[in-house]
């Protein structure tokens, strides 16, 4: 990883942009800087969790190509926020890859094909996805519970599209087998047997309790279906696009994005007439 990003490093600041203006830098930057990006870093992001630290270096980088070009970047060539240059331009941003957003994105191919392609070798094995991942997994795409023979019971967001450990993370703590499936969690009240009451439990893990029984009483099986995932942006399923652009939700449009960017320049005047 350490590799791509120096490769990439060096072909962004190979390209400088010194003689060029803000409005110029505005438009060619991030259609360079995301290619540059796609183009080879981008398998590694998608199997590998990237340190902090290697996404800090390319980022580092393309902000030297975009306010500095060749010469030293220092904080008073930053004239845009980093945070507002990596926003999509409809939120006033340039429209550049934030790199974290965009890692976590390209990440949830390995839970989406853990639902749609369950003969993989490496289904199993576990997925370089940590909790922040699975929260956005779980916000985008809604479980259909049928034979619940796949849906994990605790970490699945199958309950009324939450799951089951946000719902009651006290009884989470104390429960034993936290990896069953719905199916087997059902079954005979398994997940009731499954909590270490010797712990002691609490108002709290009670309440937790009784919400998280009643939500579990009106569940119906069907065991001869198997249970589906639905990818909530698009109807073909999940794509790497859509799963970035899901983290931007909740953000505020800019007004007159065009006005922001636009080229500003003086009108020539002749004032001499015959």
């Amino acid at each position: 990883m350490q590799f791509y990003s120096g490769i990439a490093s060096t072909h962004l600041l190979c390209q400088s942009t010194h003689y060029l203006s803000l409005t110029a830098v505005a438009a060619k930057t991030p259609s360079q800087s995301n290619s540059v990006l796609s183009s080879q870093p981008v398998y590694l992001l998608t199997a590998l969790k990237a340190p902090t630290a290697i996404l800090d270096d390319i980022d580092r980088a393309r902000k030297k190509f975009l306010w500095a070009g060749d010469s030293t970047l220092m904080g008073g060539k930053c004239k845009v926020n980093w945070e507002r240059c990596s926003m999509p331009k409809e939120f006033g941003g340039l429209g550049i890859l934030n790199l974290g957003r965009f890692a976590r994105a390209l990440r949830l191919r390995w839970l989406w094909h853990e639902w749609a392609s369950p003969n993989k070798a490496w289904i199993g094995t576990k997925a370089p996805c940590d909790e922040t991942d699975h929260l956005l997994f779980a916000a985008c795409t809604t479980i259909f519970i049928r034979n619940s023979k796949r849906t994990s019971f605790w970490h699945s967001g199958w309950l009324q599209g939450r799951r089951p450990k946000e719902i009651a993370p006290n009884l989470f703590k104390v429960c034993r087998r936290k990896n069953r499936t719905v199916a087997a969690s059902i079954q005979r009240h398994t997940w009731i047997r499954d909590m270490r009451r010797a712990e002691g439990l609490t108002l709290c893990h009670i309440q937790e309790f009784f919400t998280l029984w009643g939500m579990l009483r009106d569940i119906q099986l069907h065991p001869d279906i198997e249970d589906q995932i639905r990818w909530k942006f698009t109807e073909s399923g999940y794509t790497a696009a859509s799963a970035y652009r899901a983290q931007f939700l909740g953000c505020v449009r800019a007004p007159k994005t065009q006005t922001i960017w636009k080229a500003w320049r003086r009108l020539n005047a002749n004032f001499l007439h015959g």
